[in-house]
């Protein structure tokens, strides 16, 4: 899973899985296998509702390098964005 990989520089890791029909079984594999991994799980069923949206699962924090997550800030951000966070993180 793609989501797994953003655990080395995120915090917490969402997988977003838009389901206008409803689950079934083959999402309660995927939510098993998330749990395994510490992803979180929403699911959307309506994206234009605000009620449309379920935590189906939340996900395990986990504690990246932090010079990966200032890796993936810098190739990221503008310098204006990174000064902006760099307040808002000091706040």
């Amino acid at each position: 899973m793609q989501a797994s990989a953003y655990k080395s520089f995120a915090h917490y890791s969402y997988l977003g899985i838009y389901l206008p029909g409803g689950g079934g079984p083959a999402l309660d594999a995927i939510v098993r296998q998330a749990g395994r991994e510490g992803i979180g799980i929403i699911c959307i069923y309506d994206p234009k509702k605000d009620e449309g949206y379920e935590l189906r699962l939340p996900a395990k924090k986990v504690n990246p390098h932090p010079g990966e997550v200032d890796e993936f800030i810098d190739k990221r951000f503008s310098d204006t964005n990174r000064q902006a966070l760099k307040m808002w993180v000091r706040t």
